[in-house]
C-alpha cells in the first residue's frame, strides 16, 4: 500500500515540475525579479484565504517564527537566482541543478542524525553532485583556463541548489512543532517581501508584462499547491524520503522544455541531466 506521505511528496514532484516550467515562461516574458514577485504574491494570496478559512486560531513560537523569517529570506534569494537562470540559461539544464536541493537534505541527514546512506543512495547521492559539475562546464574552455565556457544560468541554478536546501531543511526541523501549514505562510510572506525590496530597489516597476501574467498566474499556483503537498509530507513521514521524490520534478520539466521549448543540448549536457535526474530518482527509491 502507498504510504501517505509518498503520495504527497509524488505530488509536490508534479506540482513543482509544472511550476519550474512556467516559471521559465515567465521570467522570459518579464523582468525575472517582477515575475517572482508576482508568483509569490499569487501564492501569499492563496495561503491568506486558506488561513482565515482554516487555520486562524494556529499559534506559533517565537524560535519557530525566527527559524522561518530566515528561512523565509533564504528562499527568497534561492527562487529570485531560480528565475533569473531560467531567464539566461536552459530550462532543461537548470531546473535539474537548482532540484539537487534534496542532496543537502540527504547529506545534512548523514552528518548530524547518523542516517547512514545504503550502497544504492550513496550511488545517487555522487552522480547528482558530480553530473551537476560535469553538465557546467565547457572542457574546451577549461583547457584555456577561462569562465566562459560555464553554461549561462548553471551559477543560478547553483545558488537556487543551496538555498532551497537550506530553507527545506529550516522548515523540516519546525513542521513538527507547528503542523504543515504556518511555515509554508510564513516563507512566502517572507519571500514576498524580499522579492518586493529588491524590486523597488531595482526600480524596474511593480506591474508585471501582460504578456508574463497567464505564466506568473500559473506558476504562482502551481508553486504553492507544489509546497503545501511537500509540507504535508514531512509532516507524516520521513523528509530525507520525501525530499528528494518531491525534488525529482525536472522528470516534467526537461521533458516540456524539449518538447515546447525545442532546447538543444549539447551530447555531455543531456547525459548529465539525465545522470541528474536519475541520481535523484534512486534517493527516492
Amino acid at each position: 500500500m502507498l504510504q501517505i506521505y509518498i503520495l504527497f511528496a509524488l505530488l509536490a514532484m508534479v506540482f513543482y515540475g509544472f511550476s519550474d516550467f512556467t516559471g521559465a515562461l515567465a521570467a522570459r516574458r518579464d523582468h525575472p525579479i517582477r515575475a517572482a514577485l508576482w508568483s509569490l504574491l499569487v501564492g501569499s494570496a492563496i495561503l491568506f484565504i486558506v488561513y482565515l478559512l482554516f487555520f486562524r486560531s494556529s499559534m506559533i513560537s517565537a524560535d519557530a517564527l525566527f527559524i522561518l523569517i530566515i528561512a523565509g529570506m533564504i528562499g527568497a534569494c534561492a527562487t529570485l537566482a531560480f528565475f533569473k537562470g531560467m531567464q539566461v540559461g536552459k530550462v532543461a539544464i537548470v531546473s535539474p541543478i537548482s532540484n539537487a536541493w534534496s542532496v543537502v537534505i540527504v547529506l545534512f541527514g548523514i552528518a548530524f542524525f547518523l542516517q547512514k546512506p545504503s550502497v544504492i543512495e550513496s550511488i545517487g547521492i555522487v552522480m547528482i553532485i558530480a553530473s551537476t559539475i560535469l553538465i557546467s562546464l565547457d572542457l574546451k574552455q577549461i583547457r584555456k583556463l577561462r569562465f566562459e565556457g560555464i553554461e549561462s544560468g548553471i551559477a543560478y541554478g547553483l545558488v537556487g541548489m543551496l538555498g532551497w536546501g537550506i530553507m527545506f531543511l529550516l522548515m523540516d526541523f519546525v513542521i513538527p512543532k507547528t503542523g504543515w501549514f504556518l511555515p509554508v505562510f510564513i516563507i512566502y510572506i517572507v519571500q514576498s517581501a524580499v522579492a518586493l525590496a529588491l524590486t523597488l530597489w531595482a526600480k524596474k516597476g511593480l506591474w508585471a508584462s501582460s504578456k508574463s501574467v497567464p505564466y506568473i498566474l500559473t506558476n504562482g499556483v502551481f508553486g504553492v499547491v507544489a509546497f503545501l503537498a511537500y509540507s504535508v509530507g514531512v509532516s507524516s513521514g520521513n523528509a530525507v524520503i520525501v525530499a528528494p521524490i518531491a525534488a525529482s520534478a525536472p522528470f516534467i520539466t526537461v521533458i516540456l522544455a524539449i518538447l515546447l521549448l525545442r532546447e538543444r543540448l549539447r551530447a555531455g549536457q543531456l547525459l548529465s541531466v539525465a545522470a541528474i535526474i536519475l541520481g535523484i530518482v534512486i534517493l527516492a527509491v
